[in-house]
């Protein structure tokens, strides 16, 4: 897997970060969804309860789909149809945004 090079972006961070069968959600400030799964809590302006100033607090043990996450695969498998659709959701914007940017598409 290729090294995502976030430089300092936290545009994911402010996403749902679904707990995967592999993370133990006992180990994390989580809620459980209306149709049982379980994610990390959000603060009130949608970032991740573990973001601080600095970064990820929990960056050496942060869940599955964090360590895996990367903006420009995720921009790229979709379609340009399927894009402007993702892209009513203001937390898809700027993560379509940094992918744009890290790929220099901007």
């Amino acid at each position: 897997m290729t090294e995502v090079p976030c430089n300092g972006c936290r545009a994911c961070c402010h996403d749902t970060v679904w707990l995967m069968p592999d993370d133990d959600a006992s180990t994390y400030d989580h809620v459980t969804t209306k149709i049982g799964g379980k994610v990390l809590r959000r603060r009130a302006d949608g970032s991740c309860v573990y973001l601080e100033w600095y970064g990820c607090a929990i960056h050496d043990r942060a869940p599955q789909m964090c360590k895996k996450f990367d903006c420009r695969v995720f921009y790229m498998k979709l379609t340009k149809e399927q894009r402007t659709k993702a892209l009513k959701r203001k937390e898809n914007k700027e993560i379509f945004a940094a992918a744009k940017r890290l790929m220099g598409l901007t």
